[in-house]
């Protein structure tokens, strides 16, 4: 006897419910799909049917419609009493050659219906006997005519003795024309011409019927079902197999169909179409101006309809079988289902342990045994997490201080830099505006000297000439003119070399003011430098005080320190560059002095020259009595402008010095910029790099500590927070405030120094903060 464990009792039992309902779900479903389809097929041949009516109905009534509109075309020309023939044919005529879907068309009228037959004899469209009978027809690419043949065999009674005895459209029997090379299945549409009510003739349209079939093959019935039509006589108008094309079909089960679908009904039936079963469907055509009735029929074999539904049959099946597998499986293993959780906790405990505390702990909403442990393993692991977030924060906390003191002396050093950037400005214009000053004079002196040396000329020639007074009183006039000529020239220069040194020693006073001024920033650089010094010094207790916890913050205070050292080394560079400017300076104010004192002499003697010309001018007039005076007035002249010549080129002599001086300072200033960049590049190239301003032309809103709000420009802005306000906020330095900054919100600041023109920041940022900071100084900003 066979022992099954519980587990594989219960097995067995399920699995057997399971096929026993699969069986029954399966039967009921295919009998229901099977009904499904065959309603399914039977909707869709019908519809196949009625697609293939309607086009026989289009294709059909479209000539029905041109033979009534050509009938009621020529009754109107009948009603008009027109008698011109050639009207009526070319009514025709014209309809044939705008419908080219037509083979041909025609009139006949009854004897002597527009006039007398025996008058048209072989004229016009009328035929020997002088009857109106024109036929059209298509001719390559244009419409010829020929009469047509009335009575006897011509079959003239079905297309024209029939609508005129019925006293309607007509819609002949198809029959094979011979087109071109091979016979065409064709259909006539007739309709009669009335004169007072009475038929006096009719109308025709030629339709093959090749175009219908074409758009009947095309119709699409399942995989290879296909469509056909029948007249009212049981002639095949469209096949698939062209050889009963015109035929009638013969006694069968599908001719016993056709005579109820010609009686109006649509019919469906199951039979044997060459060994295979097929469904049929017959479906009348009727049109809407002829009561003759055609058949469309459409079938397709039984397997194509049904193939969706033995399609599910064999899936269902399928499925069932899968999923009886899947079950016996899924119970067979229903046992090792108890174990798995233990294992996956056991393994979630150990990769906890181990330091990965992102594990997704399984079975916590179990209300069992191994739920509990589950929720016990969960506990560890927020504990765990708690422990890193606090160690995460510590972390966070010692980086964001050593930031805020990077950033602050950054800051200060911006601050710094503008000052000292602004004072040597200065320095750097009046040192040019000296030089240049200089260079005015040293050309002015150069003028006077020039003067003075055509002056001792015109001097010494008066003087060679004072022997022949007498004779040559006029030649002395003139050139006693050219000495007062160049006299007034030198006296002019000497008035702008004075001019000129008065504005230089304006500007050297303007130059030692600046040299104050940058003692004045020295004297803040130390400040700086001493409390740089203080805030390292607090950071290496308070590294002291966090133990190994600020190692890090003990690094930044070094590096604090460092950098303080180079600001005091700087500082005295600087010193000793303003120490040297200022011996300059002093330099250049007692050149300038003495060459005020040196043009004085100057406008001095040649004030003296003047009137001693003056006096030779007057002397003139009495040549012949004076020519003594004259000769010693001509010496004092010559020694007078000898003094001038001196006097000029001591003044050149003071305005090189003082260009000398200018271009001193000049140098100083290069070097106290040096100065200046060393300082501002010191500390690591990330931290410059983090701290860098990037210009941003940011409007913002700044709120202080007091709720007081202004608007200003935020023109720089360093990734690290450090910036740049286009004013001076009122307000202390280390105060807080807020502001607000369009894509970045509202953030907390501190004033870290101000100038006359701008205020340095310092932005407290966490971590969040600094990066959308960072990003948006990479997408505004510009060096």
């Amino acid at each position: 006897m066979i022992t099954l464990t519980l587990a594989r009792r219960i097995a067995l039992s399920a699995i057997t419910v399971v096929v026993a309902c699969f069986v029954i779900i399966i039967s009921f479903v295919s009998v229901q799909q099977t009904t499904f389809a065959n309603d399914t097929g039977h909707e869709i041949l019908t519809r196949q049917a009625k697609e293939i009516g309607g086009l026989t109905q289009d294709r059909i009534g479209e000539a029905l419609a041109l033979a009534r509109t050509m009938a009621s075309a020529l009754e109107g020309l009948i009603i008009a009493g027109v008698s011109d023939r050639d009207a009526y044919g070319g009514v025709v005529r014209e309809t044939i050659r705008r419908n080219p879907g037509v083979v041909g068309g025609g009139v006949g009228l009854a004897p002597d219906t527009i006039g007398a037959d025996a008058d048209h004899q072989a004229t016009g469209f009328s035929d020997a006997d002088g009857r109106l009978v024109p036929y059209f027809y298509r001719d390559g690419g244009g419409v010829s005519w020929e009469p047509l043949v009335m009575g006897g065999d011509s079959g003239s009674e079905a297309w024209y003795d029939l609508p005129i005895a019925r006293r309607a459209d007509v819609l002949t029997e198809p029959y094979l024309y011979p087109v071109g090379d091979r016979d065409v299945l064709m259909t006539t549409a007739s309709a009669p011409v009335y004169r007072d009510g009475r038929p006096v003739g009719v109308t025709t349209i030629d339709l093959a019927l090749d175009d219908l079939q074409a758009g009947i093959a095309q119709v699409r019935i399942f995989e290879t079902g296909t469509g056909a039509l029948l007249s009212e006589a049981g002639q095949w108008v469209s096949h698939p197999d062209s050889a009963r094309l015109g035929k009638t079909m013969t006694e069968s089960p599908l001719s016993a169909m056709f005579r109820e679908a010609v009686g109006g009904e649509t019919v469906v039936r199951h039979m044997d179409v060459d060994g295979d079963e097929h469904m049929v469907v017959m479906l009348p055509v009727r049109f809407a101006t002829e009561d003759a009735t055609w058949v469309a029929m459409v079938h397709a074999p039984a397997h194509e309809i049904l193939a969706s539904a033995n399609a599910l049959q064999l899936s269902m099946v399928v499925a069932a079988g899968l999923c009886v597998l899947v079950t016996a499986l899924v119970l067979w293993l229903v046992g090792g289902s108890i174990a798995r959780p233990l294992v996956a906790v056991t393994g979630v405990t150990e990769r906890i342990a181990a330091g990965d505390l992102h594990q997704d702990i399984p079975g916590t909403t179990r209300p069992d045994e191994i739920g509990a442990l589950a929720r016990s393993v969960a506990v560890f692991k927020e504990n765990s997490q708690e422990i890193e977030r606090l160690q995460a924060e510590q972390d966070a906390l010692h980086r964001r201080n050593a930031r805020r003191v990077k950033s602050e002396m950054f800051a200060l050093t911006n601050a710094l830099e503008e000052e000292v950037r602004s004072a040597i400005g200065v320095v750097e214009r009046q040192s040019h505006a000296m030089h240049e000053a200089a260079v005015a004079m040293k050309d002015a002196v150069g003028h006077t000297e020039h003067g003075a040396e055509s002056a001792a000329g015109a001097a010494r020639d008066a003087a060679t000439s004072v022997d022949a007074v007498a004779a040559a009183a006029e030649q002395m006039a003139g050139s006693i003119g050219e000495i007062s000529r160049q006299v007034a020239g030198a006296s002019a220069i000497v008035h702008r070399a004075a001019r000129q040194a008065e504005t230089t020693n304006d500007r050297i006073k303007g130059l030692v003011s600046a040299a104050h001024q940058i003692g004045a920033v020295v004297s803040l650089i130390s400040g700086i430098a001493k409390q740089t010094n203080l805030l390292a010094l607090n950071a290496t207790i308070e590294a002291a005080r966090a133990g190994s916890a600020g190692k890090g913050f003990a690094v930044v205070a070094n590096e604090v320190k460092i950098l303080a050292s180079q600001t005091a080394n700087a500082t005295e560079e600087i010193e000793g560059q303003i120490g040297g400017m200022q011996t300059a300076t002093s330099e250049a104010v007692e050149a300038i002095q003495g060459i005020v004192s040196v043009i004085g002499e100057i406008n001095e003697i040649t004030t003296a020259i003047s009137a001693a010309v003056e006096e030779q001018t007057a002397a003139t007039g009495e040549i012949s009595q004076s020519a003594q005076q004259a000769a010693l007035g001509t010496q004092a002249a010559t020694s007078g402008i000898g003094a001038v010549s001196r006097s000029a080129e001591t003044t050149g002599q003071h305005a090189r010095s003082v260009e000398d001086s200018a271009q001193d300072v000049r140098q100083r200033v290069e070097q106290m910029q040096a100065a200046l960049t060393r300082i501002t590049n010191a500390g690591t190239g990330e931290d410059r790099q983090s701290n860098a301003l990037r210009t941003v032309n940011v409007a913002v809103t700044v709120t202080l500590a007091d709720g007081l709000s202004r608007s200003c420009l935020l023109q720089d802005l360093a990734p690290s927070g450090v910036g740049t306000l286009d004013r001076a906020v009122d307000t202390a330095r280390g105060s807080e405030f807020r502001v607000s900054v369009p894509e970045l919100g509202t953030l907390a600041g501190v004033v870290v120094a101000r100038t006359e023109t701008s205020t340095h920041i310092r932005l407290d940022l966490d971590e969040a903060e600094s990066q959308r900071v960072a990003a948006f100084v990479r997408t505004r900003g510009s060096r």
